[in-house]
């Protein structure tokens, strides 16, 4: 990604100012026992899922039953929405095949007909209602496909235009199957998707794989010659690159919305050079522990070594750490409650088909000077912008073509370029932010005040319209300023 918000500072003191409201502390906690890694998060936030390396065996977490052996040999292990149902691979009758475990036990799915030595499937995610599995199924000892199960119409051959394929993740809806695909000529992995059985929809020649889904399946993430990868249907893949320059990243899971991505960035080498990531439209590509820090989480003796999976709306994140107790699966959640920011309005669809996304991260602070980060993803690159706000309301006026959802009076911010792919390549990986508690403390605006609510969006020049239309439009942000 070639724009990231200059402004985002890390500090402590974003959560010490919003201490008032309990629910929005951020917090990191580690679960389970030494060698746990958390692989998945329930939709709802409720549930962590993982596997044991010692063991390979399944666990799961919630706050009221606290850890629960699940057993099982899972290669891979993910949850659907409330946590009633998790997906993996277990032992029957001497064979590792994918399963899915509810109630208390593992059942069966079955396999695509052959084996490659005791090994006949793996499931690898799971999608929202339980009802859709994906993953691998072996053809013969030399290839493996990826396949669909779903409850009603049992296990399907999804395909592939080389010797294998799989299925890494689902869309929350169960449409959309995302992983990898082999090239019939050297064997090269390729991120992919399906819709229908049969071959893959290749998503880019170059090597990598699809991990993550968002609900409707519009946004997938993953990666792209060994980077971290934002797949739209509206634009296609867009690296957003890794933390560091010689680091081999990849995105692992993906929100509801398509603006949350979490993962991990490193150089090449065992687990712990890993660092785990986060990526939000505005904040950029991040580690997580240092967003977990400014939040004032206490990460004294901890080292995030990837983060694997994330809630249906991105505050809640697992995965494996150096803990100060040990290797250990863990639970973050990122700060929320009022000053957090809430998504209203709808979005303009812009002149190449592309609809503008708008997200935030951090809690609004009038004293904070730092820490809360708007941004806007999915827009034309390489274009001037601005966020825009008022005090006043909201609204659903039309305006230049698209929706207005802020009552004057308004205020705008300074103007921005969107970045995003050099020229002369136009398409919509621009983004914009700004960190609206650094602008609250230049004191321009005297009503940015303690309590004072807060609506807005994100402006931008669009030359594929005719005047007075040629302008971009987010949806709108509400958020209340905290003290």
């Amino acid at each position: 990604m070639t724009h990231k918000l200059i402004a985002f500072a890390f500090g402590a003191a974003l959560l010490a100012s919003a201490a008032p409201h309990a629910a929005a502390q951020a917090s990191l906690q580690a679960i389970g026992n030494t060698f746990d890694f958390g692989y998945g998060v329930s939709r709802d936030a409720s549930t962590v899922v993982g596997l044991n390396l010692g063991t390979n065996a399944g666990f799961k977490w919630d706050a009221v039953n606290g850890y629960v052996a699940i057993g099982g040999a899972p290669i891979q292990i993910r949850v659907d929405g409330d946590g009633s149902r998790i997906s993996g691979s277990a032992t029957f009758s001497g064979f590792s095949t994918a399963a899915y475990w509810s109630g208390g036990a593992w059942t069966s799915i079955g396999g695509l007909g052959g084996s490659s030595g005791t090994d006949v499937s793996s499931a690898w995610g799971i999608s929202d209602d339980g009802q859709t599995i994906v993953g691998l199924g072996w053809i013969n000892a030399g290839s493996a496909h990826a396949f669909r199960w779903t409850q009603a119409g049992g296990i399907v051959d999804l395909g592939s235009s080389g010797a294998s394929s799989r299925a890494n993740a689902v869309s929350g809806d169960g449409v959309v199957v995302g992983g990898w695909d082999d090239n019939p000529t050297n064997g090269t992995r390729r991120p992919a998707y399906w819709l229908t059985p049969g071959a893959p929809v290749l998503i880019s020649q170059s090597p990598g794989a699809v991990e993550g889904a968002s609900f409707d399946g519009k946004v997938l993430a993953g990666s792209l010659s060994q980077k971290v990868m934002r797949w739209t249907q509206q634009n296609g893949p867009y690296s957003l690159g890794a933390l560091a320059a010689g680091d081999q990243a990849s995105a692992a899971d993906v929100d509801d919305q398509g603006t949350t991505l979490v993962g991990y960035s490193g150089p090449f080498g065992p687990i712990s050079v890993r660092r785990a990531f986060i990526w939000r439209p505005g904040l950029g590509l991040v580690k997580l522990q240092d967003l977990l820090a400014a939040q004032g989480v206490d990460t004294t003796g901890w080292t995030l070594w990837s983060a694997v999976g994330c809630s249906g709306d991105g505050n809640t994140i697992a995965g494996y750490a150096s803990t100060p107790s040990g290797a250990k699966a863990f639970v973050a959640k990122l700060a929320t409650g009022p000053g957090a920011g809430t998504t209203y309005c709808t979005a303009k669809v812009n002149s190449l088909g592309c609809t503008p996304v708008i997200a935030s991260t951090g809690l609004a602070s009038v004293t904070a000077g730092t820490g809360f980060t708007i941004g806007a993803a999915d827009v034309l690159n390489n274009k001037s912008g601005l966020f825009f706000y008022g005090t006043t309301g909201q609204q659903a006026a039309s305006f230049q073509g698209g929706t207005l959802c802020v009552k004057a009076p308004i205020k705008r911010t300074t103007i921005q370029s969107s970045g995003g792919s050099a020229a002369p390549t136009a398409d919509c990986s621009g983004t914009y932010g700004i960190d609206f508690n650094a602008y609250i403390t230049t004191g321009v605006d005297p009503n940015l005040v303690a309590g004072q609510a807060v609506d807005g969006q994100f402006w931008s020049r669009d030359p594929g319209f005719s005047a007075p239309n040629n302008t971009g439009l987010t949806a709108g942000i509400h958020f209340v300023i905290q003290p």
